[in-house]
């Protein structure tokens, strides 16, 4: 609703008919007393004010039609000297300059007051705070971009018709929820169709927001991962996912790291992954699916890494990925049977024996280091999700789900290599 603007004069004689008019200094537009707009050639450009009723030599006038915008706009004040009104002949009788931000007149008594709303209700965009390192760029840096959703699942979210039609374009940022449905919740996006504006999420809602929800997504980079995305189909068998077309093309790139189902179907299994189709982008895993994964399942790819055991076994190299698999056969195969066996067959059993108990002794150590490893990665990886993070002093802090117990802390880089608040390219752990 537009603020009330009032013009008033005093003067030594009564009775008297008093016109203003009001030229707004940004564009030289007048008040058209018409219907309360500005414009370069009005209908009615004169805005009478009335004598008061007791005080007699005041002359006022309330105006609050429409909002004026903020600037200068300088009041002119005519006595009329016939029926008509005719500023170039009725006598000038006083002229002021009314300053107005946010429709409302600055005066000695409500400027702090306006200039500090002014200052905290000012939309911050590129074209008006776009000054390198200045604060307004700085404060509008933190965040990618905000609206009000248009609706949501489980495990996505559309975004206003505004945003982004690029593919993938917010992967691997954060989008939170601030009011309305759902409101306090915190994700990893790991997908975005630009046609729908549909950004997918890591992990289920815990409150599916609605139309109305207040998102932000903040710039961010996803910890300890090698890949993520949305799966685009189970592939063949009961031990087989297919990635999603951002997934690496070169054969085996992915064996001996852990993919892990975080929504959509099959949520919550863990799989070793044992092959990798680069040209399919399809991912065969060790054991098999409990429940098969499809189109809609969300999945992260871990960078546990392999074990490789190497021993020279009378000049053949023994080379093995430990998978569950392998330590299965290890663990149900009749070993000292098999190699009491081995002088029927190779010479230099002696040598061959030793050889098999090493490695073997070799595969279940390089087994349990990686499960340790493992256990380590996917504790860091709740904590790192499940409290609050903040940036400061060109650095990024994470903390767990108490929200004071400090878990990483990263230097924040630009291009350069210098410490930066803002143009961040890259993250180093401290």
């Amino acid at each position: 609703m537009p603020n009330t603007k009032k013009i008033s004069l005093a003067w030594s004689e009564t009775g008297r008919t008093v016109y203003a008019i009001i030229r707004r200094e940004a564009d030289d537009f007048r008040f058209d007393d018409a219907d309360g707009s500005f414009g370069a050639a009005p209908a009615d450009p004169y805005l009478s004010l009335a004598e008061d009723a007791v005080i007699k030599g005041l002359y006022e006038v309330s105006e609050a039609r429409t909002a004026w915008g903020d600037g200068n706009y300088l009041i002119l004040i005519y006595r009329q000297a016939g029926g008509a009104p005719a500023p170039v002949s009725d006598t000038i009788i006083g002229s002021s300059k009314m300053s107005i931000v946010s429709d409302a007149e600055i005066d000695l008594t409500n400027t702090p007051a306006i200039i500090a709303d002014a200052v905290w209700d000012e939309v911050l965009t590129v074209a008006t705070h776009d000054v390198g390192y200045s604060a307004g760029q700085r404060l509008r840096l933190l965040i990618l971009t905000g609206n009000a959703a248009r609706a949501g699942t489980a495990n996505s979210i559309q975004l206003a018709a505004a945003e982004s039609a690029v593919d993938d374009i917010f992967n691997e940022n954060i989008i939170s929820i601030v009011s309305g449905l759902g409101a306090g919740q915190t994700r990893l996006i790991t997908g975005y169709d630009g046609g729908t504006k549909t950004a997918i999420v890591d992990r289920n809602w815990f409150i599916t927001p609605g139309a109305g929800s207040v998102y932000e997504i903040l710039p961010f980079s996803g910890i300890l991962l090698t890949d993520h995305g949305l799966a685009l189909g189970p592939g063949v068998g009961n031990n087989q996912i297919e990635l999603a077309v951002t997934a690496s093309a070169v054969d085996d790139i992915y064996v001996g790291s852990m993919i892990v189902l975080t929504t959509g179907v099959g949520p919550g299994q863990a799989r070793l992954i044992t092959a990798y189709d680069g040209t399919n982008q399809i991912a065969t895993v060790s054991p098999d699916w409990t429940t098969n994964p499809d189109a809609t399942t969300v999945y992260k790819i871990l960078p546990v890494g392999r074990a490789i055991v190497d021993a020279a076994v009378s000049g053949v190299a023994l080379a093995s990925v430990c998978t569950e698999a392998r330590l299965a056969e290890l663990d149900t195969a009749n070993l000292p049977a098999d190699i009491a066996a081995i002088p029927t067959v190779v010479p230099d059993a002696a040598g061959v024996a030793a050889g098999l108990h090493e490695a073997t002794d070799g595969l279940i150590e390089a087994a349990q280091a990686d499960l340790d490893a493992l256990q380590t990665d996917i504790t860091f990886l709740k904590d790192i999700e499940g409290g609050r993070w903040r940036m400061t002093a060109n650095q990024m802090i994470f903390y767990k789900s108490d929200n004071i117990t400090e878990v990483a802390r990263f230097d924040l880089k630009d291009l350069t290599g210098n410490l930066a608040m803002t143009g961040i390219f890259e993250r180093v752990r401290v």
